[in-house]
């Protein structure tokens, strides 16, 4: 037996499981991220709400989850309308386990809406339903009350000119009141 091959021999016999190969390879990754059990309101305003949650792990609460998906309905989202409640575009990137999530949903309808959301590892392992959250949103808010109206009397306008093709008329009448709006 050559001298090389006698030492990649004996280098072999003495490495662990050198020869013996047992080894099995890891398990796949069942575990699924941990249910957000976190999800707030922030904000409604307009036709925006704006929504936060604490960041769930990869394997329940370990890790970083790969990436979310956040749900609206109009209807109380439960796990039999999960897929038919509207999927909101471009959720963020998820965080470390721990760290705080925001995120804003713009053009809604006014109404109540309700919001979930699920987070996934990197071999889509769903997380469970989050808390579900109500928002309210009020649309475009009218602009408020007229509260200094007031009836001003005594004052005067020139006379009205109505025109009517080459015949002009003047109005004679003068109105006796009129309203000032203050400003």
């Amino acid at each position: 037996m050559p001298r090389t091959f006698q030492f990649i021999f004996l280098l072999a016999c003495l490495l662990p499981g050198c020869g013996d190969d047992t080894s099995q390879p890891p398990p796949p990754d069942v575990t699924p991220p941990a249910a957000i059990e976190s999800l707030r309101l922030v904000s409604s305003v307009s036709d925006t709400v704006t929504l936060r949650w604490t960041a769930p792990g990869d394997d329940g609460g370990d890790g970083q989850a790969s990436k979310y998906e956040v749900r609206y309905s109009v209807e109380l989202i439960s796990n039999a309308n999960w897929d038919s409640a509207a999927v909101a575009v471009s959720p963020p990137a998820p965080k470390r386990a721990g760290q705080g999530e925001t995120f804003g949903i713009a053009d809604l309808a006014p109404g109540i809406w309700y919001l979930a959301l699920k987070a996934a590892d990197e071999v889509s392992n769903w997380s469970a339903i989050s808390n579900v959250i109500a928002a309210t949103v009020v649309g475009d808010v009218p602009p408020s009350a007229v509260t200094d109206l007031e009836v001003v009397s005594g004052m005067s306008r020139p006379p009205l000119k109505v025109g009517d093709g080459p015949r002009t008329r003047t109005s004679t009448r003068q109105p006796s009141r009129c309203l000032h709006l203050g400003v």
